[in-house]
């Protein structure tokens, strides 16, 4: 465990853009430990109790507390881990995949994984053929989160091709942790608000859920990864879609630029990946990625407080790795983030 000092180390410099001030004050920043595998940066996931970070080193499933004491739970030797979520506060569901891509198709597991126990449990296997459109092809995405904190994943079919275009079937699957069994029946899910991606072939895409269904319109190419989780607020209050915030008491809409002040010098726009929103107050967390006329960067986190429309910016990351959002833990006190292939743990108190 390291605690970096903020005023020493400077990994966070906190500014806020708006002329109130800051509602909340970064006491300190731990060093959790490395967090990659097969080379890449992963993200790191809290607890449903928020006691616990559940994160990747290397092939290597590692638990942390809150204070960066952290230790090994699994060692994944075949096969790379791609996705991981809390099921409950003991078991950990995990999508692996064979990435070696020497074979014309690709194992694809869903393992849950018991850290008090150390069993694992095989939820799914499929082989996932390279050409995608080949009927009968079957390969899962996930496992997600519900608003609720419930696990989830989405088993995809493909059908093959209709007018040129690929066509997808996919359904949603929630976890049972008491028997670590599932269930394929919509009307089980039923009040849990579970988002899924639709795909047609022709660009536009349906977000839906069990009580409503809206329309995104995404120019043609398909939906970002990165935006298809943590559209909507805890309290289904709003909404945050491409740096808009959409009100749905009101279908108000506010663009969080108007707030973020101007871009950092020689660059020429900005835009907002990992959105989420705090589950417990009215606020934003993203990173912001701004692009110069020449292949220039800057990556920094920051949070948008929307019932004051204060935007603060938590200062550029160095090292900042692309794909690995920072989450706010349970309470919405903490945020556990990865950079430099490390994974950290910012505490922040709310000023009085």
């Amino acid at each position: 465990m390291k605690v970096l000092l903020i005023a020493l180390v400077g990994v966070l410099a906190v500014t806020a853009s708006s002329t109130l001030a800051a509602d909340y004050e970064i006491t300190r920043v731990i060093e959790v430990g490395p967090a990659k595998t097969a080379g890449c940066a992963v993200s790191v996931r809290w607890s449903p109790d928020g006691t616990m970070l559940a994160y990747f080193a290397n092939n290597h499933l590692m638990i942390s507390d809150t204070l960066g004491n952290s230790h090994e739970v699994s060692s994944i030797h075949d096969l790379s881990p791609y996705r991981h979520e809390w099921v409950s506060d003991q078991d950990i569901a995990v999508r692996l995949e064979d990435r070696s891509r020497k074979t014309d198709s690709a194992l694809n597991q869903l393992i849950l994984y018991n850290i008090a126990t150390g069993d694992e449990v095989i939820m799914e296997v499929y082989w996932k053929t390279r050409d995608f459109l080949v009927p009968g092809s079957e390969w899962f995405e996930g496992p997600f989160l519900s608003l609720e904190r419930n696990a989830y994943y989405r088993v995809i079919s493909a059908t093959g091709r209709k007018d040129g275009t690929e066509v997808e079937q996919r359904e949603s699957r929630k976890f049972r942790s008491e028997n670590k069994s599932f269930s394929t029946d919509k009307d089980a899910l039923a009040g849990e608000h579970v988002y899924a991606t639709i795909v047609d072939g022709t660009g536009d895409f349906q977000i839906r859920s069990l009580y409503q269904t809206d329309s995104i319109k995404q120019c043609g190419h398909r939906l970002p990864f990165h935006i298809r989780e943590h559209l909507v607020s805890a309290d289904l209050s709003h909404t945050f879609t491409r740096g808009i915030l959409t009100d749905l008491t009101d279908s108000s809409t506010t663009y969080v630029d108007d707030f973020a002040g101007d871009p950092p010098a020689h660059t020429v726009g900005c835009s907002y990946y990992f959105p989420t929103f705090n589950p417990r107050l009215e606020e934003l967390l993203f990173l912001q990625a701004c692009e110069g006329k020449e292949p220039y960067v800057v990556d920094r986190m920051c949070t948008f407080n929307y019932a004051t429309n204060e935007f603060t910016d938590l200062g550029a990351l160095t090292g900042l790795d692309a794909g690995t959002p920072p989450r706010y833990s349970p309470d919405g006190k903490k945020i556990a983030y990865t950079t430099g292939r490390k994974a950290y743990i910012i505490y922040r108190e709310d000023k009085l």
